[in-house]
């Protein structure tokens, strides 16, 4: 009897480690099916951030190069280095987050679906909607340097979701210079102290003004003066500038 009983504790383990064998095999097939995130992705300013699909992360150092394309389109690139070269970019509102694949000649970028391939001054980006050859115009400040190198003129003020874009006829600007903001609302001018800082981060003082009585879109400018205050993070890139609010934010562009 102990021979047999032996037999059988022997066949009885010889099946177990098959089983276990056949289930981790299989574990790891199914974890190899399950498709990657894709590693790009193209989306518009009001969708998420380029740090959400990328990843917040990634502390690589990167810089902005500006290309002027046909019929005055412009084109911003933010090149990303590090273990995975990326490159960010932008097209009026458009956004394309690629990454570097190898090329026979000059560098390019690409996510299978939008290529964008330097060689020399110049780039090729081609998408579905979009083919441009653009000329490389040299690189573009960023952060708080691009803040305080030119005037911004204001596009719209988001508030708690709701959009209002600067009414028709009506040019609202703003100035940052040597701790100091200073431009035009509707009707009045106007000035305050401000700080900023390299992350990105600002707070700007009580804010004064001439008392001008606006017959029209006062309370356009009483938003702004207010929205202009309570701002407390910015973000300048290529010839765009977003201060962002607790409760929503001011888009402003180049003033040339």
């Amino acid at each position: 009897m102990q021979p047999a009983r032996t037999s059988m504790v022997i066949r009885t383990s010889l099946i177990g480690l098959v089983v276990a064998s056949l289930l981790g095999s299989g574990c790891r097939a199914t974890a190899d099916a399950v498709p990657s995130v894709s590693d790009s992705a193209r989306f518009t300013t009001g969708d998420a951030s380029p740090s959400d699909l990328t990843g917040s992360a990634d502390a690589s150092p990167s810089t902005t190069a500006r290309f002027q394309c046909p019929a005055g389109l412009g084109l911003l690139a933010t090149f990303t280095s590090g273990n995975t070269p990326s490159v960010r970019i932008e097209v009026g509102t458009n956004v394309w987050i690629l990454r570097r694949v190898p090329s026979a000649s000059g560098t390019k970028y690409s996510d299978g679906t939008a290529t964008f391939w330097i060689k020399g001054d110049s780039a090729r980006f081609e998408s579905p909607d979009l083919s441009v050859t653009c000329a490389n115009v040299g690189p573009t400040a960023n952060g708080l340097k691009a803040l305080t190198e030119t005037g911004w003129k204001l596009v719209s003020i988001t508030q708690n979701g709701v959009t209002t874009g600067v009414p028709e006829g009506v040019k609202v600007d703003a100035v940052f210079e040597n701790g100091r903001v200073a431009g035009s609302g509707v009707c009045n001018r106007y000035f305050a102290q401000y700080k900023a800082s390299n992350d990105e981060t600002i707070s700007i003082g009580d804010i004064g003004a001439t008392m001008m009585m606006c017959p029209n879109h006062h309370d356009f400018e009483r938003l702004y003066f207010r929205m202009l205050k309570d701002s407390t993070r910015f973000e300048a890139r290529g010839n765009a500038l977003v201060l962002s609010t607790p409760s929503g934010s001011l888009r402003f562009v180049q003033d040339k």
